[in-house]
């Protein structure tokens, strides 16, 4: 009995060694499976370190542009303002321009029909001045005067017969 006790004992050993042992197995396999997950996540994060720096590169690329952009949005702003000012500017002088031009114009219609009232009044008298040497003119030597001056007319004669 103690015999069998002791065979039973080390059949219970030997059992509990084979669980054991596979039990081992099984945990050496996980083991490696852990350690190849392991490896494949550190290369993950090794890749995404240098995506993330990359990124970070790209955001510090794209500050730096939006600085310069903003920077020449604000010398673009100061242009705009600049030629707003110039059109303004030129608007006004148009404006001024014009008015001088109307001014001039009627200055000139004025100076038009002040010449041709001049010019009427130097033909009217021009015809005065030859009936004038005209009617002198016969008291001396009698002729037949025949007048056919209008002063309101632009071509009026004059002239003996």
């Amino acid at each position: 009995m103690a015999r069998q006790k002791s065979d039973m004992s080390a059949q219970e050993k030997e059992r509990q060694i084979s669980m054991l042992s596979v039990d081992y197995r099984q945990m050496q396999q996980r083991l490696q499976k852990l350690e190849g997950e392991h490896r494949q996540d550190g290369e993950k994060v090794r890749a995404l370190h240098g995506q993330l720096e990359s990124e970070q590169g790209k955001k510090i690329g794209l500050q730096s542009e939006i600085s310069v952009l903003n920077s020449d949005v604000v010398v673009l702003k100061t242009k705009e303002t600049q030629l707003m000012q110039e059109v303004g500017d030129l608007k006004e002088s148009l404006r001024l321009t014009e008015d001088q031009v109307e001014r001039v114009t009627a200055a000139r219609r004025l100076d038009d029909m002040q010449m041709k009232e001049l010019q009427e009044q130097l033909e009217a008298e021009q015809h005065f001045s030859v009936i004038y040497k005209l009617i002198w003119g016969n008291l001396f030597y009698p002729s037949i005067i025949c007048l056919k001056w209008n002063p309101y007319r632009k071509h009026s004669k004059i002239g003996l017969l």
